[in-house]
């Protein structure tokens, strides 16, 4: 092989790694969705593992609350354990006012929805009211 093929396919190789290397640090964490948690009416709940733990803590509760006699929307994340307890009333970080999306707030704390709670249908979502 002659030095330019040689000087290619090492172009090449280091190409690739850093390719490798590049989506490995771009590659956001992840959460999943487990399961939803009963809570008052006015509050929709999901608890989600994450890949990577948020302020020591593997799962979380993410509440999403519509309070129109208050005028607060608002969606926050707190510690729990992997039966849906929460372990912490501190928001975490990602917990944000003005929406009702569980997803905006896990992307707001860095992390890539992997699995959301399932989509219900208008009818069933009114039951639940």
């Amino acid at each position: 092989m002659d030095s330019n093929a040689k000087n290619c396919l090492t172009f090449r190789r280091i190409i690739v790694q850093w390719g490798k290397i590049g989506k490995v640090m771009t590659d956001k964490p992840t959460a999943t969705w487990i399961k939803n948690i009963e809570t008052h009416g006015w509050t929709h709940a999901s608890l989600y593992k994450l890949s990577v733990r948020l302020n020591g803590y593997k799962y979380v509760i993410v509440s999403a609350s519509d309070r129109p006699e208050l005028g607060i929307l608002e969606t926050y994340i707190f510690g729990a354990d992997e039966t849906g307890v929460a372990l912490s009333m501190g928001e975490l970080n990602g917990s944000t006012q003005g929406i009702l999306s569980h997803k905006i707030a896990l992307n707001n704390a860095g992390y890539d929805v992997e699995k959301d709670m399932p989509i219900v249908s208008l009818d069933e979502f009114e039951k639940e009211l």
